[in-house]
């Protein structure tokens, strides 16, 4: 299970999506972020914040 549909069990996430930010190629592959790009891969996480608290929320990125 990667860290995406791990941080998607945590009461109040709602909706991630995963890609790359930085770099210069457009539209790296997985292998090419590995290998030779610049890039990162980043997660967008959709939560509500009634239910987790944002300091919550990045306690776990920290322990992930």
């Amino acid at each position: 299970m990667g860290f995406r549909e791990k941080i998607l069990e945590l009461s109040g996430v709602v909706l991630t999506s995963v890609g790359y930010s930085g770099g210069k190629t457009e539209n790296p592959s997985y292998e090419e972020v590995c290998l030779f790009t610049d890039h990162v891969e980043v997660v967008k996480v959709d939560y509500k914040p009634n239910d987790i608290e944002l300091k919550n929320l990045l306690k776990y990125f920290g322990s992930a």
